[in-house]
């Protein structure tokens, strides 16, 4: 993949998963500006689109508007389009606002904090506020984007 040197990058590494979640520490950074942020997917599951946490690798992140999430990020590259029946294993993994895995269909939430539920499954607070912070961060331009697991 080329990339160019002066895009902003994302670093999704993955702390721990669950039937509840899957939990991670986002960092991105654009120049000498960075911000480290709380991420929340759904377990692995085999890569079964809508239900399965993203797959680990490097990833394009492009600007996209969600007629249900409005301003977020869509990954492209690898196992993941934008579109359905591009030849993807998945398409239209996000990045948008929720604060609970089930609330995503295959997607990543960021928040400023983490937490639990009352059930004990983790979670993420003050989704939109995070968003907002990555956005700003980012800008209006395509992100390279890089998740794995933590050992």
């Amino acid at each position: 993949m080329t990339t160019n040197i002066d895009w902003p990058s994302i670093s999704v590494i993955r702390k721990t998963t669950s039937e509840g979640g899957t939990t991670s520490k986002v960092y991105a950074r654009k120049g000498n500006d960075s911000i480290k942020l709380h991420g929340i997917e759904p377990p692995w599951r085999d890569n079964k689109p809508f239900v399965s946490c993203i797959p680990s690798g490097q990833y394009v992140l492009l600007p996209w508007e969600s007629s249900k999430y409005g301003d977020c990020f869509a990954f492209t590259g690898g196992e993941v389009s934008l579109y359905k029946g591009s030849g993807a294993a998945r398409y239209a993994c996000l990045i948008h606002p929720a604060n609970y895995a089930h609330q995503l269909q295959g997607c990543l939430a960021v928040g400023l904090s983490k937490g639990e539920t009352t059930e004990g499954n983790p979670a993420v607070w003050s989704s939109r506020k995070a968003m907002s912070k990555l956005i700003d961060l980012v800008g209006d331009g395509p992100c390279i984007a890089n998740i794995r697991w933590i050992d």
